[in-house]
């Protein structure tokens, strides 16, 4: 594969100098041509200083009361210094600050790359970052061109400006406010929209995925099992714990606690945005870290899930004849060679089943955390909890993204996971025994 390299821009030295840590002002106030300024020194993070003086007071009261005046902001973090164009800090946040300190995945990068250089610059590249007003991040935010760009926005902005501010690039915060009040203005809208005309389906604020109901999650996994039983644990993984196919294929062994029965996401396999030095061919087999903070999480996993995890690793074990150390390395999900599976490896294999199942070719892989999504939330398991088992950081979003209201309930996940056993098992001819209640940490409650 070849993949192009990143290309920085050139280095703001301004902005690589950091926030600002230290100042000195000097003791008095100094009379020039008539009129008070005052002097003082500001020190960075990397060090350097500049040295700044403020004029045209005619008392020395005025000069004194002003000096007061920086100092609290400096104190506050609202005074600036440092005022770049909205481009300028914008291609340097996404290279300098969340590829090479906060270590995006590539695909959050050409993410925000896109928002940035199609829908944020056009508009407002040229302004001074300091001289931004929430009317003008509302102004661009309002010319989103569909829904989805709009949340990629939400994300550049709200990111970006938390990072300036820490910076001390800008004395407010007008992110936080205006992406508030653009949510409401999409939510006002939707509901005069369904008040106007209540036979129009509800529009969701995103474009939401199908999900496919228990029933026909059940036939997929029993026709796997039957058909294709190398993709079967893959593929039980995800419809029964949600996880992501890029944290699926980085999984090994030693990230299933057995005791516990959990499995622990530390990470994900996939295409770093540094390619330096990555042979050809590994570009894309990459072990990352998570997709985001709460990307690194620990899933619970249900006990039917769990005793197939048993019985496969025993086979595993006895097929590669492994050491009971060396099989705690061994990725759950690998090639013959032991190497790890590529982020596609379930394209093939899935199309064959969705068509002898009769599932629409627009049906992806990813749809599966939709599913799994809800048919929790329809049982009405805790959404907080659910977000973090799937790793997001909002309930709402998992709720107005994953969430497939149109699809039908399922009368208990207790009752699902028997049912998982039980379609399943038959294609192993094997009497279905007992389960004890307890599946995961997140369905104790929903399980009393």
């Amino acid at each position: 594969m070849n993949a192009k390299p990143i290309c920085y821009p050139p280095k703001n030295k301004d902005l690589s100098r950091g926030a600002i840590v230290s100042w000195k002002f000097r003791e008095n106030i100094t009379l020039s041509h008539g009129i008070y300024v005052i002097r003082f020194t500001v020190w960075f993070q990397d060090g350097s200083c500049v040295h700044k003086e403020k004029g045209g007071f005619h008392t020395k009261k005025e000069a004194l009361a002003a000096r007061e005046d920086i100092i609290s902001m400096l104190n506050c973090h609202e005074y600036v210094i440092i005022n770049v164009s909205v481009e300028d800090f914008l291609e340097y946040w996404l290279h300098y600050y969340m590829i090479d300190e906060q270590k995006i995945a590539y695909a959050t990068y050409v993410t925000y790359r896109s928002a940035i250089r199609n829908d944020i610059v056009p508009e407002i590249g040229k302004l001074k970052l300091n001289d931004l007003s929430k009317s003008d991040i509302l102004s661009v935010l309002e010319k989103a061109r569909s829904p989805s760009i709009l949340q990629r926005m939400y994300g550049v902005f709200g990111a970006s400006f938390r990072y300036a501010k820490q910076m001390n690039l800008v004395r407010y915060n007008y992110a936080i406010p205006a992406i508030k009040t653009k949510r409401r203005m999409v939510r006002l809208k939707k509901q005069k929209l369904e008040a106007s005309d209540p036979t129009l389906p509800p529009q969701p604020a995103l474009k939401k995925r199908r999900s496919l109901t228990a029933g026909q999650i059940c036939s997929l996994l029993y026709l796997c099992k039957t058909e294709i039983p190398e993709f079967y644990i893959p593929l039980l993984l995800a419809c029964t714990t949600g996880c992501r196919i890029s944290e699926l294929i980085a999984l090994r062994f030693r990230d299933i606690d057995f005791l516990r029965k959990e499995i622990h996401i530390k990470g994900q396999i996939g295409r770093p945005v540094d390619i330096t030095d990555i042979p050809t061919g590994q570009v894309t087999k990459q072990h990352l870290q998570a997709k985001s903070a709460a990307g690194k999480r620990v899933i619970p996993i249900p006990e039917f899930t769990m005793e197939e995890l048993v019985a496969y690793k025993c086979r595993t074990v006895k097929e590669k004849s492994l050491t009971n150390e060396r099989i705690w390395d061994t990725y759950i999900w690998c090639r013959a060679d032991g190497s790890s599976h590529g982020r596609r490896d379930y394209q093939e294999p899935f199309k064959r089943l969705k068509e002898k199942l009769g599932i629409p070719e627009d049906f992806h892989w990813h749809d599966l955390r939709h599913s799994y999504a809800t048919i929790m939330e329809n049982n009405h398991v805790n959404l907080k909890e659910m977000a973090s088992v799937l790793g997001h950081t909002s309930g709402e979003f998992t709720l107005q993204v994953y969430v497939d209201k149109s699809t039908p309930e399922f009368p208990g996940v207790k009752k699902y996971f028997d049912f998982l056993k039980d379609s399943v098992q038959q294609a192993m001819k094997i009497e279905t025994t007992h389960i004890e209640p307890g599946y995961s940490v997140f369905l104790t409650k929903l399980l009393q």
